[in-house]
């Protein structure tokens, strides 16, 4: 589940996505979707065209991957 919330109030989501199906297909989805809101800024040097992203694509695939690694690390620590 991905939630976007507001700058200043942390309980007001702007945005909830939640994700089904394979860990494969859900990630594919996740990295799809937050890409989506990743947002590209053009910016010009003389007649060369700059497209820079909010955050490198790498980042936030090393990020989901850590979300993926943490988050199962967390569930086999909790007692059933």
């Amino acid at each position: 589940m991905i939630k976007e919330t507001e700058e200043r109030e942390k309980r007001v989501f702007k945005d909830r996505k939640e994700f089904r199906g394979s860990l494969l297909k859900q990630i594919t989805e996740a990295f799809e979707y937050i890409d989506l809101l990743n947002k590209t800024r053009v910016t010009f040097e003389g007649l060369v065209r700059r497209d820079e992203r909010d955050y490198p694509v790498e980042a936030i695939r090393e990020a989901l991957l850590n979300a993926l690694c943490i988050g199962n690390t967390l569930l086999e620590q909790v007692p059933l």
